[in-house]
């Protein structure tokens, strides 16, 4: 019926972390669900309404020993026989992030990985002997495997140095209105192109690219869209250092 909502009960020590989701919308369910966690006085101490479309999803560590409740409801009161949700609540390791994003065909990457329950915040890997977007282990995130050389942000604050074309450049933007740079030496002519490619891995990063001369003047950018990663084509009229934003 109209504002009905349903809890499941869980215990859960102090520090333990459980991930959970609904999935609704995308099995063509009219539910908006909210996913709500309450302590044992009644008190939401944890909520989500969006994650993915209008599907909740959120991670949650306990901060005492409790018997929580995972309350699923409506968000605005509605209901029939058609709200139907499946909701998955867990405790394993699940990988949420990871970088970098991509890596060489058939090399030993070491990847930072994100998430709650993991015993480690990184893992090694060797990437498959194809290229294309592959499933990263225990996880459904993706990531890319190219045969082209790999270049990762360098985190000392000197900007980085690219030589080798054509190559893959991994990075993060960890706070507002953070820039990474990279420094390029290109020939009068040479056409470059600059495709991100986070959207499309599932990356919250929305960035802008550009490139400037010497002087530090911009000379060209690309903007991402809501669903689209940006791409920027320029060819330089003289030969020299450029850099790349």
């Amino acid at each position: 019926p109209k504002n009905d909502f349903d809890d499941y009960q869980i215990k859960l020590n102090k520090g333990e972390t459980i991930d959970a989701f609904v999935s609704a919308e995308k099995f063509g369910s009219p539910l908006d669900a909210r996913l709500e966690i309450l302590n044992s006085k009644g008190e939401i101490i944890a909520d989500n309404d969006d994650a993915s479309g209008v599907d909740p999803a959120l991670v949650f560590t306990a901060p005492v020993d409790d018997l929580y409740l995972v309350r699923i409801r409506e968000s605005s009161g509605k209901g029939s026989p058609a709200h139907v949700y499946r909701l998955s609540v867990s405790k394993n390791p699940i990988i949420k992030a990871i970088h970098p994003l991509g890596a060489k065909i058939g090399s030993i990457t070491k990847f930072e990985i994100v998430g709650p329950n993991l015993d480690s915040p990184s893992m090694e890997l060797k990437a498959p002997d194809r290229i294309g977007y592959q499933v990263f282990p225990n996880s459904n995130l993706l990531f890319d495997v190219g045969n082209a050389t790999e270049y990762l942000e360098n985190t000392t604050g000197v900007n980085s140095s690219i030589t080798a074309f054509p190559c893959a450049i991994n990075g993060k933007i960890l706070k507002l209105d953070e820039v990474d740079s990279w420094v390029l030496e290109l020939e009068a002519g040479q056409k470059i192109q600059f495709e991100s490619r986070g959207i499309a891995l599932g990356s919250p990063c929305r960035p802008k690219i550009s490139i400037a001369d010497a002087m530090g003047k911009e000379l060209g950018s690309a903007v991402s869209t809501t669903e689209l990663d940006p791409i920027l084509l320029f060819t330089p009229t003289a030969k020299g250092k450029y850099t790349l934003k």
